[in-house]
């Protein structure tokens, strides 16, 4: 899952009252921005290292099914029985994504340097991505390397690398890249929320988010809806439920966070109830979203310190996301007949994060620089 950090413009017109506003480049829409847009905008905060943390859990998750050949061992899966940890940390991704690109949409809700930033900030590290896993796996080929590429519809896989598909890859390739093209249509659905107004009223993003949460839970979800067209923005209906639903709330998160009593009893039921709820699917499908989004966001609103600042400068945990499951590949090889979930697990999180300190330096950073540049420039030309 991508890092979703938001670079956002110096707070203008302060209002005590209502908290900040911001208008459009054509001045027809203005949105109140919570007082918690400053720790966003300062920085003030340490989602970059939860997103580290995530994306370490997910490698530890892979690292179970690359032992055992599925996940009955994952520590979440044996206790609940209804989510293994991996889950878990995907969906507190989601959560937190809408999160911050409800933020990013509200302080500048200008739909063509939006979806420039976020092409910008998510296309190029997964194509390299997919790429360089697609010659990991061919390199690891018992057919031979060239023997496996002569076996890959390559213009059907260069075609699919736009739309965030490994079209023509087995999943087994690189089983961390289908959430991204998930991610990425969340991040289609932010604006057509805001121009419908929803954004602006939060008891509507609560309203459909529990209403999307509730037919994930009770209603008969196809495993294709028809189309060819609907297929393309859904591709798996009961996973695109899932992911809408902990995106909204997020976004609804973003709107109400400071809201929402705070104090230490809060937090302490919050924690108390969540564990009980995911017993049952009902409390992992409708009540999880909403409990693990307060504590986890609450978590992430913790004042800054020096290790979240320099994990800023080098935000590295899209890369470790990406790239974790080629590097355990390849380190289930090379560990042998010493492997082991926690040898593993160690092992591939080193090396992943150097990758992605690689691909953050030489791809994904050059590329946002270049799309601020680009709508800095087009924003001083209207």
């Amino acid at each position: 899952m991508k890092g979703d950090s938001v670079v956002l413009n110096p707070i203008e017109n302060l209002t005590p009252k209502n908290g900040y506003n911001s208008t459009d480049q054509k001045g027809g829409v203005t949105h109140e921005i919570p007082r918690v847009h400053v720790q966003l905008q300062k920085r003030n905060n340490i989602f970059t290292v939860l997103r580290f943390i995530l994306a370490s859990i997910v490698i530890m998750q892979h690292s179970y099914y690359l032992i055992d050949g599925d996940s009955r061992n994952d520590p979440l899966n044996t206790v609940f029985g209804t989510l293994t940890s991996g889950d878990m940390a995907v969906d507190l991704f989601f959560i937190l994504s809408g999160y911050l690109i409800t933020a990013s949409w509200l302080r500048r809700p200008n739909f063509k340097n939006y979806l420039k930033s976020r092409i910008y900030r998510i296309h190029p590290g997964f194509c390299v991505a997919a790429i360089l896993s697609m010659l990991v796996a061919a390199v690891q080929s018992k057919s031979g390397f060239m023997d496996y590429i002569d076996s890959i519809h390559m213009s059907k896989f260069l075609a699919g690398l736009p739309l965030l598909e490994t079209l023509g890859l087995p999943k087994s390739v690189n089983a961390s890249l289908w959430s991204v093209a998930y991610e990425f249509r969340m991040y289609l659905l932010v604006p057509i929320l805001g121009y419908l107004g929803i954004l602006n009223h939060s008891w509507r993003v609560a309203s459909l988010a529990l209403l999307v949460s509730l037919y994930w839970c009770f209603g008969s979800v196809p495993s294709r809806l028809p189309g060819p067209g609907i297929n393309f923005l859904v591709i798996n209906p009961s996973i695109f439920l899932r992911g809408t639903t902990m995106f909204l709330w997020g976004s609804w998160f973003y709107s109400n966070y400071e809201k929402i009593p705070r104090k230490q009893m809060v937090f302490i039921v919050a924690a108390l109830i969540l564990p009980l709820v995911l017993y049952f699917q009902v409390g992992r499908k409708i009540f999880f979203a909403p409990l693990a989004g307060f504590l986890f966001i609450s978590m992430g609103l913790t004042n800054s310190n020096k290790f979240s600042r320099w994990l800023d400068q080098r935000d590295f945990t899209y890369g470790l996301y990406l790239y974790g499951w080629p590097v355990q590949l390849i380190c289930l090889n090379w560990l042998g007949p010493y492997k082991n979930v926690l040898a593993l697990s160690l092992f591939s999180i080193v090396f992943a994060s150097l990758i992605g300190y690689a691909s953050w330096k030489l791809v994904e950073s050059p590329a946002i620089r270049f799309s601020s540049r680009y709508i800095t420039k087009e924003s001083s030309r209207s």
